[in-house]
């Protein structure tokens, strides 16, 4: 497998920032002129047929090869390019936050915490300007960085890398990020980015609208046609920009990388996790592909597809870290197995937050039951069965008792290999006593609008915060109720510390195989106004009832107006392990 020499360094990249912005204006600048000429020219045969009877000669075209129309369309092209190369970089930092789909960071987020200090100790080591970090949430594995155009950088990590990357491999990768920002080439992928590539989203859009606008004016879908027909030069625009400044860029970011860490294999295994990842890369738009360190496109087939690829193949980029660390490929495959298995090993060390000794006694007591089939496939089952004999089934909540926990995984270090290894063990979940004083962050989330402590809404017990896969959640100790919000739902969803016992595994089993089914059954029970409504622990308003969403058939309770999830007994544990099966 060749290596690609890399012929230009970091400081004639540097050197090239301000010739590729003034190329990037000229790129525009031609854009625009094209735009407006086949404007000029398309109007100028439109009235030359309309002004002249038939079999007259016609000679248009006149103006728009002019010099003194070439002329004032230039003008009018150059000022209609500054207008919108100034326009496009108000805001920079929100339009991209928003096409990524990302967040600030949760500074009571564990996982969120370690981004932070490793992004703040690279920002001091090397004397990078101040970094804001964002995370998308999303099971993919990706990175990215841009400018605010301002002085200062963002970087971002999705949720799937942050859980599935050690802290040596997070480090590295947000390393590369920083290679980005100190040569000063995310300035010129930004604009790029931002000029090209952030409204070329809006072409998806409009191909459905002209889809199915079967019954619209002429007018509008013409006009519909001509602005898809903008937003591909656009798009052509920004797939030649981006390719003509992005690859080499990327494989110097990866040698910066390795000089800053001292750490090339981890670099590598990262990449090959992140290519590998059942998951991808996350929700990214094409345009924007250039700023993130893995590609869109990971298997370019054409011609075409393999000139305009905004990255270099990732093999390349692997074997060319490898020829760095002096660690030939086979090596390399056999350590990086072997770290995949130790870490799957690692991966499930956190029991799940069940209820206390005296509810499950209390419960086994009342039922004379040691332990019974999961509550919510039990209430499934009665709702299935309900929809079918047309009566309401019993809408009481099941009592469960928690299984004991198995034993924790234990390993030699004899098996340990030289490579990146994330020391999971150190991140165990902790209980937050009730008689803590909360912290100052959490204080706030902790009581409802009339200042009281959060209860459950089910059974009315006062609800304790627990440390759930580095989030802290409302967990009721009565009937195992979880209370979370929207976006720690979806980052738990991309985090795989939770070990799930067998009557969770059993209501994702039942979830999956009768999907179907539980989903007829809740329509014809919502149909008949026999669905039960609790109120939100925090604002006090009806929660709506539905399904966490069309593909996982698990019945919750959101509240709109505070973004909050509540999940009874088992329900959420049930949703992570079907989302694992998917993303394995």
């Amino acid at each position: 497998m060749s290596v690609p020499e890399v012929t230009k360094t970091m400081f004639e990249i540097e050197r090239e920032a301000r010739w590729r912005v003034w190329a990037l204006f000229a790129l525009l600048l031609f854009m625009v002129y094209l735009c407006i000429w086949v404007t000029v020219v398309a109007a100028e045969a439109v009235v030359e047929a309309l002004s002249q009877p038939a079999g007259v000669d016609r000679h248009f075209l006149v103006f728009s090869l002019s010099p003194r129309g070439v002329g004032l369309i230039l003008v009018f092209s150059a000022a209609v390019a500054v207008f919108y190369w100034f326009v496009s970089r108000i805001g920079a930092r929100d339009h991209l936050t928003r096409a990524m789909h990302a967040q600030p960071l949760d500074p009571d987020d564990r996982f969120h915490q370690r981004l932070a200090d490793i992004v703040e100790e690279m920002r001091i080591a090397t004397g990078g300007p101040a970094i804001r970090c964002l995370t998308v949430s999303t099971v993919g594995m990706n990175a990215f960085a841009f400018s605010d155009l301002h002085g200062s950088a963002c970087i971002g990590v999705t949720e799937g890398a942050l859980s599935r990357l050690s802290r040596q491999q997070l480090e590295v990768v947000v390393a590369h990020e920083f290679g980005h920002v100190l040569s000063g080439d995310y300035v010129t992928a930004t604009s790029a980015c931002l000029l090209f590539g952030v409204y070329t989203s809006l072409g998806d859009a409009l191909d459905d609208a002209m889809v199915a606008g079967a019954g619209t004016p002429a007018l509008l879908l013409l006009g519909a046609v001509g602005l898809r027909a903008l937003l591909g030069l656009l798009q052509l625009g920004s797939a030649v920009t981006n390719a003509a400044i992005s690859r080499q860029r990327e494989s110097l970011a990866d040698l910066a990388a390795a000089r800053y860490t001292r750490d090339p294999l981890s670099l590598a295994q990262a990449l090959q996790m992140m290519v590998r990842h059942p998951g991808g890369g996350g929700y990214i738009p094409d345009g924007l592909s250039a700023l993130c360190i893995r590609p869109t496109d990971l298997n370019p087939r054409s011609v075409v597809q393999r000139a305009m690829a905004t990255h270099p193949p990732v093999n390349d980029r692997i074997v060319r870290l490898l020829n760095i660390a002096h660690v030939g490929w086979d090596q390399f495959q056999q350590q990086a197995a072997v770290a995949e298995q130790v870490f799957e090993e690692r991966e499930h060390i956190s029991q799940a937050p069940g209820v206390s000794a005296a509810a499950a006694g209390a419960a086994a007591l009342s039922t004379g039951l040691v332990a019974v089939a999961p509550a919510v496939t039990v209430a499934a089952a009665a709702s299935v069965a309900a929809a079918a004999t047309g009566s309401a089934p019993n809408t009481a909540p099941p009592t469960t008792t928690a299984l004991a926990p198995p034993p924790p995984t234990t390993m030699s270090p004899a098996i340990m290999p030289p490579m990146a290894i994330p020391a999971a063990a150190t991140n165990l979940p902790r209980v937050l006593s009730a008689t803590m004083p909360p912290a100052a962050a959490d204080s706030l989330r902790s009581h409802d609008a009339h200042g009281r402590a959060l209860a459950c809404p089910a059974c009315g017990v006062p609800l304790e915060s627990y440390d759930y896969e580095g989030s802290t959640i409302f967990v009721c100790r009565s009937c195992g109720g979880r209370l979370v919000s929207t976006a720690q739902v979806q980052r738990i969803l991309a985090r795989r510390e939770m070990r799930f016992d067998e009557s969770e595994q059993r209501l994702a089993d039942y979830t999956v195989e009768h999907g179907d089914e539980l989903r007829r059954a809740f329509a014809q029970k919502r149909a008949s106004g026999q669905t039960t409504h609790i109120a939100c622990p925090r604002c006090g308003r009806t929660m709506m009832r539905r399904h966490y969403s069309y593909d996982y058939a698990i019945e919750v309770d959101l509240c709109m107006v505070c973004d909050l999830f509540w999940f009874e007994h088992d329900e959420l544990e049930a949703l992570q392990a079907i989302v694992e099966r998917t993303t394995q």
